[in-house]
């Protein structure tokens, strides 16, 4: 038996000062550059992969920008979730993007947020409700608002005679309902910088609240310009870095209430616009001001309109009657397009550059007129800022069915397709290039059209659903089939593709790379668990005897029994001509070999169970005694049976196998994907989620005529909380299916998304290098915060964003034996849940005059856009160290949810000796007087308020102690620089309770925050001097009295240089102005660079005047490096297959 040993520790994260690792260590290799290394031919089938998703996460880096303090860098990354059936390309190609700048998009709930006169954002607060039933509202009256707004007589008695009834409110509600003011918030999606996420905006009166999912450090303010929807936004980075999004994307609305084919979906005729005025549907990333450095900014050209694809959306009332022929009472259909106004990204431009996005037309989205088409990213070019080439990109572009196109609707059926790209080298351009990158697809010819009915719930595509028509219908529906009350309704079951074989055509297959090393991906369907597993019953049908209204007959139909069995018997029929059939006139018979009659049937008792033994048995269907007319009797006898299945098949595909082949086409790695309890392919399934697909309901409603409402006439009265009015008014119940799911995505929702609880990852393949097992939570650690609200269709889908974080990662060996587990246990902060209010009215209108439809439950809801805080709680580590099993505990403490940062950590070791740290933030300093360890200057608790307020998240003082006694203290103090330039001024620190003593001195910034000059107190100083536009340190001089003792005119010299400096002949200027101010300082040691901007160091010569060269080739791949007589000392040769 394994011996278990447990080592607790307490745990917060102790982050050591931005500028100073231990005393006299500071800021080196900060500031100073690192020699050139060779290009790396890239790990290129290395692939990181999303476990929780099963979806490989595909990047092509491209470039990097560097401002010196900030970087940003430029990719295509491929989403390798399936391709959805209404999905049109993005303008790089299907399921790829570029990460370049950012975008906020969102979705419109209801109106837009930001219409000043009806929007959520700027009307006053929703009527009252019950904060404490956090989805739910205290409004649960039905009322005939239109009725309300029209009748005066009606609006006198609902005021008169309903409970707790305020006029105001019920305006409010009425104006909702009639579609003329918004009550649902927003959601905002943001993708910029390496932050995505979601998020709600709150009221203006409220002080505009941000609520997200889970709460995270991000500023975002919203602020209106000129016409209030066209506003801006402002958005603050932990570090203080600010991104504005001013460029706005417009989109204007149509709409169609019939059900059109695809050859009408070609263009606007069929349809008519919805809106006075257009919405905003994005605003694109205009501008990053880094705390440091210099910023950069995006351009834009509003070159082309065009028409999104179409929605389609059909929603059908069945009266679920006694008999089979009642008709629908409503049926209708809403389609919806879009004219997007497109703001494609033309420029990137930065301090020492530019990089310049070239577009084409596009042929796969329709644009609105001939001329200023949808566009194309065709190339990528980056230049310096002499506007000198430096490298670029081509994309190599065709369209998916490009070989069988529908001939209708053309754009329906293309889609673009990314088929390689190429890096182009900065001499000789476009001539000199390398190889490529090459892609390939599944069945890249097998896509359906965009606009197809073969679609599963989830959205993908299945050719096997088949075409199923309902009476009176023109085409192919998209509503469920539903056995309900004891009725079938026709429909049809859009399941998902069990092989996979369809929904993955167009994913990607194969990337070739530069190299000629290649990477092939293999997927499977999506599987989720069925828990507990899902019975259901299935019929046979073992006699069938009949005589229907066209003259065909079965009048009997025998069946044997080999033993004893339950047989379940059902009478149908219907009277399509005659008089109607008697409800005691007996139509049907079971009987035995002997002619014995054992069960009969009517209409009125249609079924019957028996128990038979075994022999011989027959049906009979008899219309002997009834009267003239044609009439249809069917008599079924049929057995049950239960099955049971623990996971079913949805929508696309997760990765199965991810394989690398060398130059030579040899396998090299290979990794297999395993989603089971088990880790074997046989074992239980563990997705879950997968969307809310469910598209039907059966609902009580009420109807009535719109009879005048006077007093002559009864007036109605309270029944519960329904208004019910006896002459006019009836309840029935009825089956509601739409074609789309009945429910809808609500804050931190993902649309159809699966995960999985547990996924195996095998190295080789079959785990001879090993197995790794990811946990992730798969549900709320906490109570719900009210388990029947996913009953309540329409209200939008709550994900608590706990689900999907890591819970425990677990290392086997390949015998499938322990070797290490970590486990994750978060928290929620409940104190710091915050919730914005939304409001849904539940009530469908007939589309027949006169008639009313009012749902039999609550009719006005409220509901709620929860932000949670969750902290990693603990981590606890086991190990096997030769058998003996060690336990690792860790414990984090959060101490203020106003910076969200992990404050105190806390070591128990092996001699039982408590080790704690603790770090002070900003925002943990609510005065100057509030740290231990000394007061704070006025102005250095200014600057403390000014890195609050530009919202920069760094430690201030860290403290360490040892069994609650205090060994030492560091603190760094900031000051306010000029022009907002909030940096550190001096490092301080102490032993046990001693005075904090200055270590080192920050005695001198330039104006783009750059460090000039820095000393150990008393001590010799070290000064920086920043060339390239403030890019790059071009001198590092040390063992001088002070930045002012350098002849300011040798400085500006080199810096001036510097800046011009975009040629051999310049450089060679550079140079000669460095040498000149390094004789300058015979006793101090200088050390000076040059460079060529945006590719790397082109010299250094260090304090000994030994100098090193280094030479690029046409990517600005390092080649050579040479000493100062030329001699070679280091050559780099890229050498690729063929």
């Amino acid at each position: 038996m394994k011996r278990i040993k447990l080592l607790t520790i307490f745990l917060v994260i102790a982050i050591v000062g931005q500028y100073v690792e231990a005393q006299g260590d500071y800021l080196q290799t900060k500031i100073i550059p690192p020699s050139p290394t060779a290009a790396a031919l890239g790990a290129y089938g290395d692939i990181p992969i999303g476990y929780y998703t099963g979806t490989p996460n595909i990047s092509i880096p491209l470039f990097e920008i560097n401002t010196g303090s900030y970087s940003l860098p430029i990719s295509l990354s491929y989403n390798a979730s399936s391709v959805r059936v209404a999905e049109d390309a993005s303008w790089v190609g299907l399921g790829w993007s570029l990460n370049a700048g950012g975008v906020i998009t969102r979705s419109i709930r209801g109106l837009d947020d930001l219409n000043s006169y009806k929007g959520y954002y700027y009307l006053p607060a929703l009527p009252l409700n019950d904060v404490e039933n956090y989805y739910g509202g205290n409004w649960n009256h039905i009322i005939d608002f239109e009725r309300y707004a029209t009748d005066l007589s009606y609006r006198q008695y609902v005021e008169t005679n309903l409970e707790s009834f305020d006029p105001t409110d019920s305006n409010f509600f009425m104006e909702v309902n009639l579609g003329l003011v918004d009550a649902e918030p927003d959601i905002y999606y943001y993708n910029f910088a390496g932050y995505t996420g979601s998020f709600v905006m709150g009221k203006l009166a409220d002080g505009s609240p941000i609520i997200m999912p889970e709460k995270n450090n991000l500023k975002f303010e919203y602020i209106p310009v000129g016409s209030v929807s066209l506003g801006k936004w402002k958005v603050t980075a932990p570090d203080g870095t600010i991104f504005y999004f001013n460029t706005t994307e417009l989109t204007e609305g149509y709409v169609s209430h019939t059900d059109l084919p695809e050859s009408d979906l070609k263009g606007l005729t069929k349809f008519q616009n919805t809106y006075n005025d257009l919405s905003v549907s994005s605003w694109y990333l205009d501008k990053i001001e880094p705390v440091k450095g210099s910023g950069i900014e995006f351009n834009y050209a509003s070159n082309s309109k065009s028409l999104g694809l179409v929605n389609r959306q059909q929603t059908r009332y069945d009266r679920i009657p006694t008999s089979d022929n009642d008709p629908a009472l409503l049926n209708y259909f809403d389609l919806s397009r879009q004219v997007i106004y497109h703001q494609n990204l033309s420029s990137i431009e930065f301090e020492n550059g530019k990089i310049t996005f070239l577009t084409g037309t596009r042929n796969d989205i329709q644009g609105l007129w001939s001329t200023n088409l949808p566009q194309k990213l065709e190339s990528i070019q980056v230049y310096n800022k002499k506007n000198q080439l430096l490298k670029a990109f081509e994309l190599g572009h065709d369209y998916f069915n490009s070989v069988a196109t529908n001939g209708i609707n053309t754009y329906a059926s293309l889609r673009l397709k990314l088929n390689s790209v190429t890096e182009y080298g900065k001499s000789g351009y476009p001539f000199y290039k390398s190889d490529p990158y090459i892609f390939t697809y599944y069945n890249p010819n097998g896509l359906p059209t965009k606009y197809s009915r073969k679609v599963d719930s989830w959205g993908y595509y299945n050719p096997g659903i088949p075409d199923v028509y309902i009476e009176n219908e023109t085409y192919p529906t998209q509503l469920p089939a539903v056995n309900t009350s004891g009725r079938s309704f026709v429909g049809v079951d859009r399941k998902a593709d069990e092989t996979g074989k369809y929904s993955r055509s167009g994913m990607l297959e194969t990337i070739t790379y530069p190299t000629k090393g290649s990477t092939k991906f293999i997927y499977e369907p999506n599987r989720r668990a069925i828990s507990p597993p899902d019975s259901y019953t299935v019929n046979n049908t073992i006699g069938y005897a009949f005589s229907d209204d066209q003259g065909e007959k079965q009048l009997t139909d025998p069946f044997t029994l080999s033993s004893t069995t339950t047989v379940k018997f059902h009478l149908y029929t219907l009277a399509t001509y005659g008089s109607p059939i008697p409800e005691t006139q007996i139509l049907g018979y079971i009987k035995n070999s002997s002619n014995q009659i054992l069960g009969s049937f009517t209409t009125s008792s249609p079924d019957a169970t028996l128990s038979l033994a075994s022999g011989s048995y027959y049906v009979e269907v008899d219309l002997g005694n009834l009267n003239d007319g044609d009439y249809d009797v069917q008599l079924y006898a049929y057995t049950e049976s239960t099955e049971y299945r623990d996971y079913e098949i949805v929508g696309g595909n997760r990765i199965k196998e991810i394989k690398n082949y060398d130059t030579d086409g040899q396998e090299v790695a290979y990794k297999k994907f395993i989603y089971t309890e088990n880790g074997y392919e046989s074992g239980a399934a563990t997705g879950f989620g997968g969307g809310f697909t469910k598209q039907h309901e059966t609902r009580g409603v009420y109807f009535h005529e719109d009879d005048p409402f006077t007093s002559g006439q009864q007036f109605p009265s309270f029944w519960g909380d329904y208004l019910y009015v006896p002459y006019s008014t009836t309840s029935e119940l009825y089956l509601v299916r739409k074609s789309n799911p009945i429910y809808t995505l609500g804050l931190g929702g993902q649309s159809g998304s699966i995960g999985y609880k547990n996924v195996y990852v095998l190295e080789g393949g079959d785990g001879s290098g090993g197995l790794t097992k990811y946990s992730y939570y798969s549900s709320s650690i906490s109570s719900p915060i009210n388990p029947f609200y996913f009953y309540i269709p329409g209200l939008p889908i709550y994900r608590d964003p706990i689900i999907g974080k890591l819970k425990s990662v677990e290392f086997l060996n390949s015998d499938r034996q322990f070797l290490k587990r970590e486990e994750y246990v978060y928290q929620e902060v409940e104190s710091e849940r915050d919730i914005v209010k939304g409001l849904k009215i539940f009530s469908d209108r007939g589309s027949y005059p006169g008639l009313h439809l009012h749902q039999d439950y609550e009719s006005i809801k409220f509901y709620d856009n929860v932000s949670k805080w969750y902290v990693l709680g603990s981590k606890i580590v086991t190990e096997d160290l030769g058998g003996d099993n060690i336990v690792t505990v860790q414990n984090y403490d959060y101490e203020n949810p106003d910076h969200f940062q992990l404050t105190k950590t806390g070591i128990l070791d092996s001699k039982g000796d408590n080790i704690e740290s603790k770090t002070i933030y900003p925002s943990d300093i609510p005065d100057k007087f509030s740290l231990q360890g000394g007061t704070l200057t006025d102005l250095e608790f200014g600057a403390v308020q000014d890195l609050i307020s530009q919202n920069r998240i760094v430690p201030i003082q860290t403290e360490s102690y040892k069994n609650s006694v205090l060994l030492s203290r560091q603190r760094t103090l900031y000051k306010d620089w000029g022009s907002g330039l909030v940096l550190p001024k001096e490092v301080q620190t102490s032993k046990g309770t001693g005075t904090l003593k200055t270590q080192v001195v920050f005695h001198k910034y330039d104006g783009y925050g750059n460090l000039q000059e820095i000393s150990k107190v008393n001590g010799p100083h070290t000064v920086y001097i920043w060339g390239y536009n403030g890019q790059y340190p071009i001198a590092k001089i040390e063992n001088v009295a002070s930045y002012g003792s350098i002849s300011s005119s040798l400085i500006d010299a080199v810096v001036t240089a510097s800046n011009s400096d975009y040629s051999e002949s310049s450089e060679n200027s550079l140079r000669t102005a460095l040498e000149n101010l390094r004789n300058s300082l015979p006793d101090a040691m200088v050390t000076t660079y040059t460079y060529d901007p945006l590719v790397g160091v082109t010299s250094i010569c260090d304090s000994k005047g030994v100098k090193s060269s280094y030479a690029y080739d046409n990517f600005n791949r390092l080649r050579f490096v040479k000493d100062e007589t030329n001699k070679l000392l280091q050559e780099n040769r890229y050498h690729y297959k063929n």
